[in-house]
């Protein structure tokens, strides 16, 4: 009779085990999906069009980072809202705001493509059609991925995956069919942005129903603060950084945008697991050792294709093998330092202090956008990456050695401290 809680509670935690780990899977191959296609896209183009045009990538990518916010504010801060406050027209608002303010900036952007170039070091006749396409499509994406974020924050994240894999073989036929069938980049770009938009537009309709305009910045903001943070100090680093790289020459350029590309789509793939953790933690149901089996193997994975695509293309590409190599290391160890950053994040964010994980961002992150400007040397921006996420990781254990214990199943408990004060009972949010 007495082994058989066990023997039950052994089996739930096992099939739970199972559920995080596949719909860690699910949410992290949606966001493999949306971030692997334009990258093969631009490889495609490469071979379809002009070699150089890969490089597009790297001359726009700092600018994704701008849609990385107001995704992470009017997307994510929304959606975390209307879980905790139970109040369901923060999202409808928030996906709209996202949308008026996004063509804002991009529509910007876009008009302004030219010095925007021309500060990268790069040819502006060469580029300025297609750094200009890169634009509206990162915007398209932006509000392609508002709508996504819904889905996730609904428990629809199969759902959320059949609709990226569409939304993104879309994209990759259109432009690629049209590109074969002719040269003309105005065309080529026309078409493709078109079926975009109109996929992007069917997918609103679907979601919208008549709402209430109800948003609070501020709390979306403090929900997703540390991300934000991080969101534009990456933004500055790299808008300073890459020009700082590409100044030293093609070689140095193309590696780095080579070893950026292949590793752009497991960085964003990563994000599935905090996305994952921030899941469970809403529901109360967050276990740490868990959660950092889960994302060991989901590394190793991510690791394992990094090491596939750079032996397998380099020499495509005509990359420097050393100087790749060095840029690659960097990203690999940082991917395997990043693991327990990107687990416990979210638990300080949204059960400890949001104020706390906030400044540890901006301390870390200023000190990474300065080395990424000011250091000496080709790889500033790789220094400048690795030193944060060390950083990082000792803020993350002090709080958690101070503030936590993890029990013996995984969980996270508060530790109990001395009441000096009658209201020192809980911990300042």
């Amino acid at each position: 009779m007495g082994s058989t809680p066990t023997t039950s509670t052994k089996i739930i935690t096992n099939i739970h085990y199972h559920f995080i780990m596949k719909r860690l899977l699910r949410i992290g191959l949606s966001t493999l999906i949306q971030s692997f296609f334009p990258i093969l896209c631009w490889f495609l183009l490469g071979l379809t069009i002009d070699s150089s045009l890969i490089n597009v990538f790297s001359i726009t990518y700092p600018m994704a980072f701008i849609a990385n916010i107001i995704k992470e504010i009017f997307g994510t801060g929304a959606n975390i809202k209307a879980a905790k406050k139970d109040n369901p027209n923060s999202v409808l608002s928030g996906i709209t705001l996202g949308i008026i303010l996004g063509a804002i900036i991009f529509i910007l952007l876009t008009v302004f493509a030219e010095p925007y170039i021309a500060y990268m070091s790069m040819d502006v006749d060469i580029y300025l059609t297609f750094v200009r396409y890169s634009f509206i499509e990162i915007y398209i994406s932006m509000v392609f991925q508002l709508i996504v974020e819904k889905l996730y924050y609904e428990d629809k994240d199969k759902i959320a995956t059949i609709h990226s894999i569409i939304f993104n073989f879309i994209n990759i036929v259109v432009l690629i069919c049209t590109s074969l069938i002719t040269k003309n980049q105005v065309i080529i770009i026309a078409v493709t942005l078109s079926a975009l938009a109109i996929y992007t537009i069917g997918l609103l309709i679907w979601q919208y129903h008549k709402f209430k305009l109800d948003f609070n910045i501020w709390l979306n903001i403090k929900y997703e603060s540390n991300d934000i943070v991080a969101s534009v100090l990456m933004l500055v680093s790299y808008f300073f950084g890459f020009s700082n790289v590409f100044a030293n020459g093609i070689e140095y350029a193309a590696a780095i945008n080579f070893v950026a590309i292949i590793t752009d789509t497991q960085w964003d793939a990563y994000d599935a697991v905090s996305t994952v953790a921030k899941l469970d933690i809403i529901k109360e149901d967050f276990n740490l050792k868990r959660h950092l089996k889960n994302g060991l193997i989901f590394v190793a994975i991510l690791v394992s294709s990094i090491l596939i695509l750079f032996f397998s293309l380099f020499s495509v590409y005509g990359v420097n093998m050393q100087i790749g190599i060095y840029f690659m290391l960097f990203q690999i160890a940082d991917f395997i330092i990043c693991l327990p950053m990107y687990t416990i994040s979210p638990y300080i964010q949204l059960k400890h202090s949001a104020l706390k994980n906030t400044a540890n961002e901006i301390i870390c992150y200023v000190i990474r956008a300065v080395l990424s400007v000011t250091l000496p040397t080709v790889f500033c921006m790789d220094i400048g990456q690795v030193s944060v996420s060390v950083l990082s990781i000792v803020f993350y254990i002090i709080i958690m050695k101070k503030y936590f214990i993890v029990n013996k199943n995984g969980f996270i408990e508060a530790k109990l401290r001395p009441q000096k004060k009658q209201n020192d009972n809980s911990l300042t949010q």
